[in-house]
């Protein structure tokens, strides 16, 4: 009964840390800060994941945490190991499979794996919220609170979307007037 307890608490924690990485990483601008940041997520997700017992999704976070830490290096080597990983979470979903909330995890795991590919900021964070709606709908599917979060994450990278298509401001030490006053 103890032990129980101890890995909902656990549990718990590691879906804290990962949901903090997973609301917070919209907001920086650098691609390697935000893959960095994107490491917790896995991290603390497959663990969660993991303690409820739910292993397609657990193993999903764990390649999407593998597959980060290559995407930060884009030499010729890492990009392979990107590309192998791919077929990598398909298989894992096909060995672990337990219905829809399987599919969803996958999906949305490739679709997170692309988008951790791309060198533009811009594609990056448009490849990883499309990636995100299908772990909501997976977070949803298995009752997992971490839904409330995928929508947060989902409204944080809508801003970090839009912001990253704004152009800078074109103000100058003339408080902002430019050409003839």
């Amino acid at each position: 009964m103890l032990a129980t307890h101890v890995d909902d608490v656990i549990a718990s924690g590691a879906a804290l840390f990962g949901a903090a990485c997973l609301v917070s990483w919209p907001f920086f601008k650098r691609r390697k800060t935000m893959l960095l940041i994107q490491i917790g997520i896995g991290a603390g997700f497959g663990v969660h994941y993991a303690l409820l017992g739910a292993s397609t999704a657990a193993v999903a976070n764990l390649l999407s945490a593998l597959q980060i830490a290559a995407s930060l290096q884009m030499s010729a080597t890492s990009r392979w190991i990107n590309y192998l990983l791919i077929p990598s979470m398909v298989l894992t979903c096909a060995l672990t499979y337990a219905g829809l909330s399987s599919l969803c995890a996958m999906l949305g795991t490739v679709l997170l794996a692309v988008g951790r590919m791309q060198v533009i900021e811009r594609k990056l964070r448009m490849w990883v919220m499309l990636g995100t709606i299908p772990w909501l709908l997976h977070d949803l599917l298995v009752a997992s609170p971490i839904a409330v979060i995928d929508v947060i994450s989902i409204v944080t990278g809508g801003y970090g979307y839009w912001k990253s298509s704004t152009p800078a401001s074109k103000t100058s030490c003339t408080g902002g007037l430019q050409g003839n006053p």
